[in-house]
């Protein structure tokens, strides 16, 4: 079993919020689950972008946007 490490955080009301929000949306199980999910995906999109890579939202009528990371 892979050893798990306790983490305190402290954060703003308004981060919880958007956490709670993200959470009931996904349908994920706990906040840790919308954490370890939001790392993943920045993870992914910022090894992608070091290759040259783009990430792209197009919306129904087929216009793009540049999403990009700071």
């Amino acid at each position: 079993m892979t050893k798990q490490e306790r983490l305190h955080l402290t954060m703003p009301p308004n981060t919880k919020e958007a956490i709670d929000e993200i959470q009931t949306r996904i349908g994920a199980g706990s906040m840790t689950e919308v954490i370890r999910r939001a790392l993943s995906l920045l993870d992914t999109v910022t090894k992608e972008e070091k290759q040259g890579k783009r990430l792209l939202l197009r919306d129904k009528d087929g216009s793009e946007i540049e999403v990009k990371f700071i």
